[in-house]
C-alpha cells in the first residue's frame, strides 16, 4: 500500500462557510499540536488491522524530522513487530526513488514528488485543484476564485470589500511559484484584464467576521494521508492554523493610500497569510549589519572577509562532513555537552562570502543570557542548541527554535537561556543574509566565548558527471570515473594519486556555473588566471538546474578538470593545534 502524506487549508469565508483554499505535499506539521488536533494513531490502527510486516518513509528531515520520529516511536510502542525504515531526502529534491511495494508494506509518502500527478498538478498548481472542484460542481466548497485555462473562464469572485485594513483579493502563481500578494482591488474588470492569466489567477480574501472580532486572520489546516486508485483519505486530525501576527491597524495598513488594484507590501504577508516561514527558500547566515569574528577574537565587517583570512569557528568531533541537510540535521548527541574534543578553532576562509538577499524582509534577532546584544540572522539559518524535552544537542532551525525549551551550550559545556528569538519584519524588503565557506570545519561561531553560538555552513563544492579529469598519461576521464589511487596531473605538470573520491545524491535544483564544458558550484577553489578564486566571484555565467549527483576528489593539491586547475583540499582532516594566543588553529592546505 502506498500513502501520501498531505496537509488541506481551508478558511471560514465571509458566510461562514468552510473552503478549501489548497493542498500541499511536503506539508509541515506544526509544533505543540494536541492529540485532538494531530494524531499518527488512525494510521498505526490502519497498519495493525492490516497484514502490514513493514513501514518504509520517505521524508525530509528539514521539514519532518520530528513528527516522523514521534511516528517511529508511535509504532515502535504499538507494533513492535512492524519494522520502519526510512528514506530520507534533501530539502529540495522532487523526485524520490520508486521504493517497491508489497502486499505487507506499507510506504508513506511525505515527500513532494513531481512524478505523482497529485504532487505536480493539483499541489504544485492550486488553479487546478479549484478548477476541478469547480467541475465537479462543488463551488460552495472552494475559495472564490477567477482565472483562465484554455478557451475557459472560471469566475465565482466575491468582489465586496472589508474594513480598511483588510484586502479584498489574492493574487496567486500557477506555475508552481508559491508566493501569493495581498491586493485592495476596487476596479475589478481592470485587475482581470490586467492579469497574466497564464502564470497567475485571482482568489478573493475571504475572512469571517469571527476572525475580524479576534484581530487574526486564522485558518484550519487538516492532515490526511490518501492512497488508493480513488484517493481515499485517512483523517490525521484538524488545527487552526494563525498568522505569525495580527492583523494591522487601519493606519498601519494605509489601504486607503494605496492606489487602485495595487499590491499591498511585503511587510504584510505575515499577517494575512497563515504560512508558515518556508525552508524551502534558503536564507542562511548573518544578516548584513553584524559581522565576524577573527581568530583572534577581532570583528571582521562581513565587506572585508575574504578568501585566506582565519574566522573563529567550532569543531565538534564525529560531526558529519556534508552540506546535505538529510544527513546533518540528523546528527545528534545525548545530554547537554559537547563531547571531548569539542573546541574553539580558526578556519581558513576558502572562498569569498555568499550573499542572498531578503527579499521578503523577515529577519530573527536572537538574544541569550550574559549579552546584551541581539544578533540578526537568517530565518533558515541552523544552529547547533541544545532540546531540555529531548536531551540532545542538534542543528535546528532558527524560525522553528522555542525559548521555553532550547537553549544553547557553552565552552564550558553549560547551558545558556535564549532570552529572545523573534521574528522581525522590516517596512521594506532590505539587506542580505552572508555566510562564507569556511574548511574544514564548517561551523560558524558568532559571540563571545565562552558563551557563542555556532550555526551550518553551506560547503558542498563538488562537479557535474561528464567533467574530464587530465590524466597522468594525457588522457581524460570522466569524474565520475575515476578510483581511489588514479594517478592524475596537477596544474604544475605533476603527478599525483586521488586519495579519496566523493559522491552526493543531491537529486535537488541547485545553482550551477558554467564555463565551456565546466559546470561546478559557486565556491569550489579553482586556479584561473594566476590565482585562486571560485565561480561565483569569476562572474560566471549561472542557472538553477535539476542536479541528480554531484562529484569531488581528494587529492595532494590540485587537479585538472575541463583544463582548469582545482582544489583537491577541499575535504582536508583537521590538524590541530595552539598558536601563540593561545587560539586553536587548523592547518589547511587552501589549494
Amino acid at each position: 500500500m502506498k500513502g501520501t502524506f498531505i496537509s488541506s487549508d481551508y478558511i471560514k469565508a465571509r458566510d461562514n462557510s468552510i473552503r478549501l483554499v489548497e493542498i500541499n505535499t511536503d506539508t509541515v506539521v506544526y509544533g505543540g499540536l494536541t492529540e485532538s488536533e494531530f494524531s499518527w494513531q488512525p494510521l498505526v490502527d490502519t497498519l495493525s488491522s492490516g497484514s502490514y510486516n513493514s513501514l518504509h518513509i520517505i521524508y525530509k528531515p528539514e521539514l519532518h524530522l520530528d513528527t516522523v520520529t514521534a511516528l517511529r516511536t508511535l509504532v515502535g510502542n504499538e507494533l513492535p513487530s512492524v519494522n520502519v525504515t526510512v528514506t530520507s531526502l534533501d530539502l529540495l529534491e522532487i523526485y524520490p526513488d520508486d521504493i517497491e511495494d508489497a502486499d505487507d508494506k506499507y510506504i508513506l509518502r511525505m515527500a513532494y514528488d513531481e512524478n505523482a500527478i497529485l504532487d505536480s498538478e493539483y499541489c504544485k498548481n492550486s488553479f487546478k485543484a479549484l478548477q476541478l472542484m469547480h467541475e465537479y460542481n462543488h463551488t460552495s466548497s472552494i475559495v472564490p476564485f477567477y482565472g483562465v485555462s484554455g478557451s475557459t473562464t472560471y469566475d465565482t469572485l466575491n468582489t465586496a470589500s472589508y474594513s480598511e485594513n483588510v484586502p479584498n483579493a489574492v493574487v496567486k502563481w500557477n506555475q508552481g511559484n508559491s508566493d501569493v500578494m495581498f491586493h485592495k482591488i476596487t476596479n475589478w474588470n481592470a485587475a482581470k484584464s490586467d492579469l497574466n492569466s497564464q502564470y497567475a489567477y485571482l482568489q478573493s480574501f475571504e475572512i469571517s467576521s469571527e476572525a475580524l472580532s479576534d484581530n487574526v486572520a486564522w485558518a484550519y489546516r487538516n492532515y490526511s494521508i490518501v492512497y488508493g486508485p480513488s484517493l481515499s483519505s485517512l483523517d490525521l486530525g484538524t488545527t487552526i492554523a494563525y498568522p505569525k501576527f495580527s492583523l494591522p491597524s487601519i493606519a498601519q495598513a494605509n489601504i486607503a493610500g494605496i492606489s487602485s488594484n495595487t499590491e499591498l507590501p511585503v511587510k504584510h504577508y505575515h499577517e494575512f497569510s497563515t504560512s508558515e516561514i518556508k525552508k524551502q527558500r534558503r536564507r542562511e547566515g548573518l544578516f548584513n549589519t553584524e559581522h565576524f569574528i577573527s581568530a583572534s577574537g577581532d570583528e571582521v565587517a562581513i565587506s572585508d572577509v575574504a578568501a585566506g583570512q582565519t574566522l573563529k569557528s567550532f569543531f565538534v568531533p564525529g560531526m558529519p562532513d556534508t552540506d546535505l541537510a538529510a544527513t546533518y540535521t540528523q546528527y545528534e548527541l545525548t545530554g547537554s555537552s559537547f563531547p571531548a574534543g569539542s573546541q574553539i578553532t580558526g578556519s581558513v576562509v576558502q572562498a569569498n562570502i555568499t550573499s542572498t538577499d531578503n527579499d521578503e524582509a523577515l529577519i530573527v534577532g536572537l538574544k541569550y543570557s550574559g549579552s546584551d546584544e541581539t544578533y540578526y540572522l537568517g530565518a533558515t539559518t541552523s544552529l547547533l542548541s541544545y532540546s531540555s524535552g529531548s536531551d540532545s544537542i542538534k542543528f535546528r532551525t532558527l524560525s522553528d527554535i522555542e525559548e521555553d525549551d532550547i537553549y544553547l551550550v557553552d565552552t564550558n559545556n553549560n547551558v545558556v537561556d535564549i532570552i529572545e528569538n523573534k521574528l522581525i519584519i522590516l517596512n521594506q524588503p532590505t539587506g542580505s543574509f552572508t555566510s562564507v565557506n569556511l574548511e574544514p570545519v564548517d561551523n560558524i561561531i558568532i559571540g563571545n566565548t565562552p558563551v557563542f553560538f555556532a550555526y551550518h555552513n553551506n560547503k558542498q563544492k563538488c562537479f557535474m558527471p561528464g567533467s574530464d579529469i587530465l590524466m597522468e598519461d594525457g588522457s581524460l576521464k570522466a569524474i565520475e570515473n575515476i578510483k581511489i589511487g588514479d594517478s592524475i596531473q596537477s596544474k604544475d605538470g605533476s603527478s599525483c594519486l586521488v586519495e579519496d573520491t566523493y559522491i552526493y545524491d543531491v537529486k535537488s535544483i541547485k545553482k550551477m556555473y558554467f564555463r565551456d564544458n565546466l559546470i561546478v558550484t559557486d565556491s569550489h577553489p579553482l586556479f584561473f588566471d594566476g590565482e585562486w578564486t571560485t565561480a561565483d566571484k569569476l562572474g560566471w555565467d549561472s542557472k538553477y538546474m535539476f542536479v541528480d549527483k554531484l562529484y569531488n576528489l581528494k587529492t595532494k593539491d590540485n587537479f585538472i578538470v575541463e583544463g582548469i586547475a582545482a582544489s583537491g583540499r577541499t575535504h582536508d582532516s583537521l590538524d590541530v593545534s595552539v598558536d601563540e594566543n593561545g587560539y586553536t588553529k587548523l592547518a589547511v592546505n587552501q589549494i
